[in-house]
């Protein structure tokens, strides 16, 4: 159990709490304390985004992939379509030329 008392000295001046200046840009410390609450709010959600960036760029990238693939298949198969339909003309327009050159010279 205390029973004594202690004195404590009692400063001569009393300390008052620090005063802001009188000349503070407000203005400026809301900027640099808007950037702050920003560049620790980048950091903190960085992780965050990143994973939700990746996992919608997965599937946004597989989507346009699946569509790229059909569209040159449809497209590759329209090419091969075509030549052979080139070739088979040319090469029907050969053995007519041939035949009727046996029919005007029969020899």
């Amino acid at each position: 159990m205390l029973t004594e008392v202690v004195q404590v000295p009692r400063p001569e001046t009393p300390i008052d709490p620090p005063q802001p200046p009188s000349d503070l840009d407000w203005a400026e410390l809301a900027l640099r304390v808007r950037e702050s609450v920003l560049e620790r709010l980048q950091r903190r959600s960085e992780l965050v985004l990143d994973e939700q960036l990746r996992a919608t760029m997965h599937s946004v990238i597989d989507r346009a992939a699946d569509t790229l693939a059909l569209q040159l298949h449809d497209t590759l198969s329209q090419m091969i379509r075509d030549i052979v339909a080139r070739a088979v003309t040319e090469e029907l327009t050969r053995v007519h030329a041939e035949v009727a050159r046996r029919r005007r010279d029969p020899a």
